[in-house]
């Protein structure tokens, strides 16, 4: 009879641990939660089954990132990137809604890096 050690256990153990947690973010976080929501709604209803089939498979698609940075790359390619302008009068910097002379809220820490250093 075969007898396994107790560190080769509890090796099986975490990675199983860890493969369990990794499903369960993934289907319980959205957008996985929607795609189950609508697939299990696909499984129970007659009436509209293909509905709820597809917008599951479509919502699925829509939030891979192949396919959204398929559908996005022919609206991002027209325009130039910031390392293909050589030479520029002004650099307009967004600073998240600081405007000088005025009691507005303190910025968060990202705007203030934004509006200190360009």
């Amino acid at each position: 009879m075969k007898f396994i050690s107790t560190t080769k256990k509890r090796r099986v153990f975490s990675e199983f641990f860890y493969i369990i947690s990794k499903l369960f973010t993934y289907l319980v976080l959205p957008p996985g939660i929607f795609i189950v929501i609508l697939f299990a709604a696909s499984l129970y209803v007659k009436r509209y089954k293909k509905f709820f089939l597809f917008s599951a498979v479509a919502f699925y698609l829509l939030s891979n990132t192949t396919i959204s940075n398929m559908l996005l790359s022919p609206l991002e390619k027209p325009y130039a990137k910031l390392s293909d302008i050589k030479d520029a009068d002004m650099v307009v910097v967004l600073g998240g809604g600081r405007i000088k002379g005025s009691s507005n809220l303190p910025l968060s820490q990202s705007a203030f890096k934004r509006v200190m250093r360009g």
